[in-house]
């Protein structure tokens, strides 16, 4: 069979992902002025319904099917250049005052080509329900961040559909270089104003969304956050018992690490009371490396400042 369109690719997008902050939960401005996310290494929306599947005695089939809900959810990756987005998906909802944290939604728009002519996606009333920031030596500063949201907006010839009538768009792709494992300075990482070295460090935030859709409604008419999970695992050399002692008296301990150690506006995550769960070591005969010690625990608070 001849292919008679135009295939699209992750190299056919024309305008960026970008986020704005909401006014209200997924209500974006109609002037949008956006931000980028980071450099975007992959996207994964996944578009589905909640339906009902109706069967009739005296049939073996179906006899009909209805649409209840509209459910939306997805998965960004990025390496990140500033911590914008990150904070609403590690920091503590706050209602009171939501901007920049998981109180607020957000809303993501870009354009692709599609079959040779642009064509916008908007996903409005974003939360995060999810994070994981890891740093390692090799790898830098990844993001893995998931979503769900109310709205979406595709394939369209413009958004006034979601509410956004004129966008001051970013139309380059970004080429600012993403933190790396250097970003965070010469001493990253402390335990109990201690410095640690490290080559890996893994930050994991459940921030637990809960969704109302009441009788009458097809998609979310309120998604907010419950109660916070969070988890921390690193990998050390092994000097002494220090990690050991904590684990086994379960010390709750304070801990940092700097993403970006800027002179005057450094990103730091900060860990507060966390208790040590485990702590793992492999010795192997035919090892060629030093020792190393994997630790994992639970903060009972955790800050991205």
């Amino acid at each position: 069979m001849a292919i008679n369109f135009l295939p699209t690719g992750s190299w056919r997008f024309i305008k960026p992902p970008q986020f704005i902050e909401e006014s209200s939960f997924g209500v974006p401005p109609e002037a949008p002025t956006f931000s980028l996310l980071g450099n975007l290494t992959g996207i994964s929306p996944n578009i589905g319904i909640q339906k009902e599947v109706i069967r009739n005695i005296g049939q073996r089939d179906p006899t009909t099917q209805t649409k209840l809900m509209e459910m939306f959810s997805g998965a960004f990756r990025y390496r990140p250049f500033d911590k914008s987005m990150m904070g609403y998906g590690i920091n503590l909802a706050n209602e009171a005052s939501p901007a920049g944290t998981n109180a607020a939604s957000v809303t993501v728009a870009w354009s692709l080509e599609i079959n040779g002519t642009e064509k916008y996606f908007a996903f409005t009333g974003m939360k995060t329900n999810n994070i994981s920031v890891e740093v390692s030596k090799d790898g830098g500063v990844t993001i893995g961040q998931d979503f769900r949201w109310k709205d979406s907006w595709m394939f369209k010839d413009d958004l006034t559909e979601a509410g956004i009538n004129t966008p001051t768009w970013i139309t380059s792709f970004p080429n600012t270089a993403p933190w790396t494992s250097l970003a965070g300075g010469v001493d990253p990482f402390t335990i109990e104003a201690v410095v640690w070295p490290t080559d890996r460090i893994k930050f994991d935030v459940n921030q637990n969304l809960d969704a109302i859709s009441p009788n009458g409604s097809q998609s979310l008419e309120y998604l907010g956050a419950t109660i916070r999970e969070t988890s921390v695992d690193f990998d050390l050399w092994l000097k002494g018992s220090e990690m050991h002692d904590y684990l086994m008296s379960l010390q709750l301990i304070d801990a940092s690490y700097t993403l970006f150690a800027d002179p005057t506006t450094p990103v730091t995550i900060s860990i507060t009371d966390m208790g040590l769960d485990s702590q793992s070591m492999n010795f192997e005969g035919n090892a060629n490396t030093f020792q190393r010690l994997g630790v994992a625990g639970t903060p009972n608070s955790i800050t991205l400042t």
